[in-house]
């Protein structure tokens, strides 16, 4: 024993290490475990990794069934991914009628969970030609039972089954369950299911003794295909259910096909078998991205309906199903009382057949259809008979506006009726049950876009109708019976005013099916209330009457509705108009009452008892009180209630917006805007003196004056409107002599003003312009201001529109002010040459002259800054005087030394920053703008160099302080100056 447990060990680590190459794994033994077992080969599969597949194949020696039986007493082995089970490759004989030739048998102990095939988080995965079948008795365990045959879970792409190599899951709870995570991020990809047989032994009879569920599925993505042709179909004796969902994911969607199987139906198809839950298709998850295509499958549940669908997702299509009878037709299936198909859908599309008959539902034995829908359901061409309550379809239905359909006639030629506009009728002969059921589709018509249809073709028999439109169909009609109510010439005789001796007569039947057929007859009024049970009715008063006409057969037929005119007279009110009479006389009326039947009429005044008016509009009267009779020849009458004519009073009018425009002196240039309202027809004005003034809401042209007006309502009253207007006389414009302030120019600098001037007269407000003598616009302000001397016009208007201009003319002088003389500051220089003059605390705006003479015309030069560039010498003599504008002042001659003393060099300074001689100063050096001013340190280190001394040393070299110490200087004041040297201490 420990030799083989070295050997298994060797072969797995020798698996291990060369796992890259694809295997067959052989099964030679049915012990539970060992050399040659499954248990074995799944356990080598999966040390052998996924790179490439992996087979299992079978070669049990002893080919009974019993030497072909695996008995398991735990748990195997996970199936791994890239692998194939192929049960079908053991010699011997099938398990009965299904494919299985391998038993995989487990007596397990009761207190575990167990599943027989587990696949978990593995991908491309066959399992073919397997018998699971469990043997523990789980009768008596404490857990939930809860087992599953096959177990997947957030797998991909797995077979169960091939045609002619499928499996047989029995007496496990759960003969095949699929599991994925609740929060959508696992899912099954890709799933095969094809010849299975679940639930049901290999015989394809007997079922199973436990308790057993249905086969469930949730939470897939991609292609699903459970069936697909008639060699590949499955049996699901206890039915299949789709569940949950896959939480809207888009790629890949799934698509479910479940094709050619028998669900509740044992292995004849003919069969139903007991406690079957049937197919059921629901969805947690309203974004669920489903797409179902439930095709050629034979269904029955006797628990619940066959085919139960729940929110299913986005589209599902019913083709070619069998519900409650076999293929054959022959052979009725178990169906319980909720119905062949249950709806329960609040979103999605459901498609039930197709336009294509072919496509058609079989549905018998049952109520086929029971739907509760927000979405949109079509059926079309499908075949149900023998049927169980098939009114209503609906239960209910929140889409709107939910397609409706009726039958209005019918002959062995033709069909009408009405439908929701736009829709496609569908025509079906009844069954032979006697449930009146849709059974054989064999016409359809298009509505118009009033919802009236037509079928012109051969009739066989009683008909049924549906109409479909925007994908959902109406209700199925009441079935309407072969037979042809002909009204073509029908006798109607009138009751008389106030009698029920009315009667309509001579209605022809045609027994379109020629069966002699017996009939009864319910005649009822336009409120539905039945009123005679004879082919004839008589005795009636006047209204509205319909026949139905009822057979030994399916429905019934009907005339159209047959109006027996009424003699009784009825007042028309919806056009009455009462109108009072005018200011001016007896113009009041009542028009528009209309009487039915009536032929004669007479308008009573009620006040005086005397006739108005024998027609029946009433006009050209005064105010009182009047009242209509309207009678026949057949002794009805009808009078109206009394209707009153008022006095017209005089309109009351509001107080309506005016403006008034006044009239320019001396002129008829008034005028009055008025804002009326339709309270107002006409108007006319006048003057003061009672002569008329304008007819409109805009008289113009007026004098001076007050001014009424006259309205005329439309009644024709005149009233006086009780405001009166009044249009004033403007005084002429004109501007008040001497009223202004004038300021003259000062030396020509534009400083004259004139300010002040009063305007009087006109319409406020004004508006300005000032002109000089080339008539060039200078200022649209009332002042004149920063002008020089000049003669101005100012020019004024007003906003009277009376086209009047006041103008006048101002003259400006100017006037020449003498000005102080400039103070100069001494100049000193060392030598003869260039120099820099400047006027001591020179005025901003002045400009300043040089000259070289007291008397000279000309100057020399002229700066705003009073520094002037000199050539200095012993002989020179300079003058600056003052200007401003024209004005300009007295000259002062400048004071010009040249001499070495004029240069001032102190020999210490203290930068130490107490403002108090932190800078070495050097007076007068600014008189030499070309001196060189250096500083070196005892040991010839240059600190300090400045052309000119504009800006005086500060004791720092780079912006780092000196320390305090004696320096050294040299002053080359240039020219013929000799150079200045000395010493410098600096004290911090």
């Amino acid at each position: 024993m420990t030799g083989r447990r070295v050997l298994l060990f060797i072969t797995i680590f020798l698996f291990i290490s060369f796992k890259s190459f694809s295997a067959v794994f052989t099964v030679t033994s049915n012990a539970d475990s060992g050399p040659g077992t499954l248990r074995e080969a799944l356990t080598l599969a999966a040390a052998n990794g996924s790179a490439e597949k992996d087979y299992i194949y079978f070669n049990l020696p002893d080919l009974s069934e019993a030497g072909r039986t695996i008995t398991l007493f735990t748990q195997l082995p996970d199936v791994s991914s890239n692998l194939v089970i192929d049960g079908t490759t053991q010699p011997g004989v099938k398990f009965g009628m299904s494919d299985a030739k391998v038993g995989l048998f487990y007596r397990t102990a009761v207190e575990q969970y167990l599943q027989g095939l587990k696949i978990s988080q593995q991908h491309d995965i066959t399992i073919l030609g397997l018998y699971l079948n469990n043997l523990t008795d789980v009768s008596g365990a404490s857990m939930f039972y809860d087992w599953s045959a096959f177990f997947i879970e957030n797998s991909n792409n797995i077979t169960i089954g091939e045609a002619g190599k499928g499996n047989v899951a029995n007496n496990f709870f759960n003969p095949l369950r699929t599991y994925a995570l609740q929060d959508n991020t696992e899912h099954i990809e890709n799933l095969v299911i094809k010849s299975n047989f679940f639930g049901i032994a290999p015989d394809g009879v007997t079922l199973a003794p436990l308790k057993i569920n249905l086969v469930g599925i949730s939470n897939v993505l991609g292609a699903v295909t459970i069936g697909g042709s008639q060699a590949e179909r499955n049996i699901f004796a206890t039915g299949l259910a789709f569940g949950e969902g896959n939480g809207g994911v888009i790629n890949p969607a799934a698509i479910i096909n479940i094709k050619f199987n028998n669900i509740g139906v044992d292995y004849s198809s003919q069969v139903s078998t007991h406690s079957a839950f049937g197919l059921m298709l629901s969805s947690s998850d309203n974004n669920d991205n489903y797409t179902y295509n439930v095709e050629d499958n034979i269904l029955s549940s006797k628990t619940y309906p066959p085919l139960d669908i729940t929110s299913p997702g986005k589209r599902v299509v019913i083709l070619r199903n069998y519900i409650g009878i076999d293929r054959t037709k022959s052979h009725p299936l178990e169906v319980g009382p909720l119905g062949g198909i249950s709806i329960f859908q609040d979103h999605g599309i459901m498609l039930i057949g197709s336009n294509n008959p072919a496509d058609a539902n079989v549905i018998a034995y049952c109520k086929p259809l029971r739907i509760t829908t927000s979405g949109q359901v079509s059926f079309n061409k499908n075949s149900f008979f023998c049927t169980h309550d098939i009114y209503p379809v609906y239960f209910e239905s929140d889409y709107q506006p939910l397609t409706v359909a009726n039958i209005t006639h019918l002959t062995a030629s033709n069909i009408t009726g009405t439908a929701t506009p736009n829709s496609v009728v569908e025509l079906f002969y009844t069954d032979d049950c006697n449930t009146c059921s849709p059974k054989t589709y064999f016409a359809s018509a298009n509505t118009d876009n009033n919802g009236n249809w037509a079928y012109n073709g051969l009739v066989k028999g009683s008909v049924i109708a549906s109409a479909t439109f925007n994908g959902s169909t109406s209700e199925f009609t009441k079935p309407y019976l072969f037979l042809n109510v002909d009204d073509s010439e029908v006798i109607k005789n009138p009751a008389n005013c106030g009698q029920s001796d009315g009667s309509i007569k001579n209605i022809k039947l045609y027994d379109l099916a020629n069966t002699n057929n017996t009939y009864s007859y319910s005649w009822t009024n336009e409120s539905g209330i039945e009123v005679g049970h004879d082919l004839d009715l008589t005795g009636v008063p006047s209204g509205t009457y319909t026949l139905e006409v009822k057979g030994s057969g399916c429905g019934s037929a009907f005339s159209k509705p047959i109006q027996l005119q009424s003699l009784t007279i009825n007042l028309d009110l919806s056009n009455l108009k009462t109108t009072n009479p005018g200011c001016n006389g007896s113009t009041g009326s009542i028009t528009g009452i209309t009487a039915s039947n009536g032929t004669h009429y007479q308008w009573i005044n009620k006040i005086n008892n005397q006739i108005a008016s024998n027609s029946s509009d009433l006009r050209d009267v005064g105010p009182g009180t009047y009242q209509l009779t309207a009678s026949n020849d057949f002794g009805c009458s009808e009078k109206s209630i009394e209707y009153t004519i008022n006095t017209t009073q005089p309109t009351t009018y509001p107080v309506y917006p005016f403006s008034i425009t006044n009239s320019c002196s001396g002129q008829n240039s008034g005028s009055i805007t008025l804002t009326t309202d339709p309270l107002v027809k006409t108007m006319r004005w006048i003057d003061g003196n009672g002569q008329p003034a304008g007819t409109d809401v805009n008289p113009h042209g007026l004098k001076p004056g007050t001014y009424k007006v006259y309205f005329t309502d439309a009644n024709g009253c005149e009233t006086l409107y009780p405001h009166d207007f009044t249009v004033n006389e403007i005084d002429p414009l004109q501007i008040v002599a001497n009223s202004e302030t004038r300021t003259d120019d000062q030396c020509g600098l534009n400083t004259g003003s004139i300010k002040n001037i009063q305007v009087k007269g006109g319409t406020q407000p004004y508006t300005y312009l000032w002109l000089n003598v080339a008539g060039e616009h200078l200022f649209t302000s009332q002042d004149l201001t920063d002008v020089g001397a000049g003669d101005y016009t100012l020019q004024v208007q007003d906003a009277s529109g009376c086209g009047v201009m006041a103008s006048r003319i101002y003259t400006v002088l100017n006037e020449n002010s003498s000005i102080d003389a400039p103070i100069i500051a001494p100049l000193q220089l060392c030598a003869p040459g260039e120099a820099l003059l400047s006027v001591s605390s020179p005025s901003a705006g002045n400009t300043y002259r040089l000259y070289d003479s007291q008397t000279s015309t000309q100057y020399q030069d002229e700066q705003t800054n009073g520094i002037f560039k000199i050539k200095a010498n012993p002989n020179s003599t300079y003058y600056i005087s003052r200007v401003s504008g024209q004005c300009e002042s007295e000259r002062t001659q400048a004071q010009i030394t040249i001499s070495l003393s004029a240069i001032d060099i102190p020999n210490a300074f203290t930068p130490n920053g107490d403002g108090k001689n932190d800078y070495w100063k050097i007076n007068n050096a600014q008189n030499y703008p070309q001196a060189i001013v250096q500083v070196f340190t005892r040991y010839g280190q240059k600190v300090f160099e400045s052309k000119g001394y504009s800006v005086p040393f500060d004791g720092t070299y780079n912006g780092t302080r000196l320390p305090s110490g004696v320096y050294y200087y040299i002053l080359n004041l240039g020219k013929s100056c000799n150079l200045l040297s000395g010493s410098l201490s600096i004290i911090r």
